[in-house]
């Protein structure tokens, strides 16, 4: 994944350098100047700065509950979401919409990253990054799990999830975990929001404005 962050910060550029020959571009009244080394900003760091909760501390879903409640932030709480969801919620509260230059989030807990692998230094924390620009996640990648153990183990911890009721949860893929079983090298996996992207380079305050192929509400739809 850190091949992957130097590959995306040198492929925007490029894209942005060439489409208006400058690194510096106007988003809905803010200046966003994609030149210098884009800094990289760890997840668990942010989350405490912005909201003053230490994830670190806060390691169950109780504990983080009851500590977003003591401070009084503002955030839905459904009992039946895991840990993971819960601390996604505040970083889309109190994170996102303020990171507005391009920054890399980087050391993702390993409850909201069940595809990716554990970090080299840190059990808890993932190898993934997502690139974020006036407040929207660009880019999301990391490097890919390829250990079969570990990823049936993630997926019935995700199923869990699922049965208590958060609909976001994975579902266990025995296809996949065969796969890897047969054996997948390192690798690095790259998602692009490519319609977000769209909307910052033409200065768009929706994807609706950029998306090539909007789907059509139904005739019957209209006609109510």
């Amino acid at each position: 994944y850190n091949d992957l962050m130097d590959f995306t910060e040198e492929f925007f550029k490029t894209i942005i350098k060439q489409t208006f020959g400058t690194l510096k571009i106007k988003f809905q009244g803010n200046e966003i100047n994609f030149s210098g080394k884009w800094p990289k900003i760890d997840y668990t760091k942010i989350i405490k700065e912005k909201t003053g909760i230490d994830l670190n501390k806060e390691d169950t879903k109780e504990k983080l509950i009851s500590a977003i409640r003591k401070k009084g932030l503002k955030i839905d709480i459904d009992e039946n979401l895991g840990r993971g969801r819960v601390m996604d919620q505040l970083y889309k509260q109190y994170v996102r919409p303020n990171l507005i230059q391009p920054c890399f989030l980087i050391n993702h807990p390993i409850d909201i990253s069940p595809l990716a692998k554990k970090h080299k230094d840190n059990p808890k924390l993932t190898q993934r990054f997502q690139l974020l620009v006036a407040g929207s996640e660009i880019v999301n990648a990391f490097t890919e799990l390829n250990d079969p153990i570990d990823q049936r183990e993630r997926f019935e911890e995700q199923m869990k999830l699922r049965e208590a009721g958060d609909e976001e949860a994975q579902m266990i893929d025995e296809d996949f975990i065969e796969s890897l079983e047969i054996g997948l090298p390192p690798t690095g996996g790259f998602g692009m929001g490519i319609d977000r992207f769209f909307a910052i380079l033409t200065d768009q305050d929706t994807v609706r404005e950029v998306v090539l192929f909007p789907m059509m509400k139904p005739e019957e739809e209209k006609r109510d």
